[in-house]
């Protein structure tokens, strides 16, 4: 399993503002409020993220006032992927990860 690679500084602090995140085997779903700021900020991560991580795949879909962050990945990766972008996240719903 691969780890992140990206230092605290070049860490993006935005997925602190995460609404939920959702986990099932191979698949993590981050949910946000849709805002100019959230978004600009979940394109920058993912862009990083793509070249740290290149074992997953991100992808953002934005509705009027939703975006969602989807990740997958082996499930073994996600959790440890998880709790490096998310270490103080609040829900997540666990589906068997």
């Amino acid at each position: 399993m691969a780890s992140c690679t990206l230092t605290p500084a070049e860490m993006p602090d935005r997925v602190t503002r995460s609404l939920y995140c959702r986990l099932t085997p191979g698949e993590a779903v981050i949910t946000f409020d849709n805002t100019d700021w959230v978004k600009s900020e979940l394109d920058e991560l993912v862009k990083l993220e793509r070249i740290c991580c290149a074992h997953v795949t991100w992808s953002l879909l934005e509705t009027p006032a939703r975006l969602s962050l989807t990740l997958l990945a082996a499930p073994g990766a996600l959790r440890a992927i998880i709790a490096a972008i998310l270490p103080n996240q609040g829900p997540v719903a666990d589906h068997g990860v």
